[in-house]
């Protein structure tokens, strides 16, 4: 659907997501697009909420994304640590 406003496409507008996000969609108007929907003050009002549920994804996120960074550098130094303990 294309924002009545801008003309840009309103991709929350398409329907149920298949990847990505597993949020609501923003509460909008399906004819208005998120970036139209942050400039008008009365619709910035409603998004907040969604903004900080949003963000806590992200956040909660890359904390995941880094602890599995942290595990995937910690397994060759544990078989190099069991390597040199073995030439013991």
């Amino acid at each position: 659907m294309i924002c009545s406003r801008c003309g840009r496409e309103n991709i929350f507008a398409r329907g149920p997501r298949t990847s990505g996000p597993v949020l609501a969609p923003p509460p909008l108007p399906p004819d208005i697009c998120l970036v139209c929907g942050l400039k008008d003050p009365a619709l910035r009002d409603k998004l907040r909420p969604w903004l900080d549920e949003l963000k806590g994804w992200g956040d909660r996120r890359i904390r995941e994304h880094i602890q599995h960074l942290r595990a995937l550098a910690v397994r060759p130094l544990e078989a190099i640590d069991r390597f040199i303990d073995s030439l013991r």
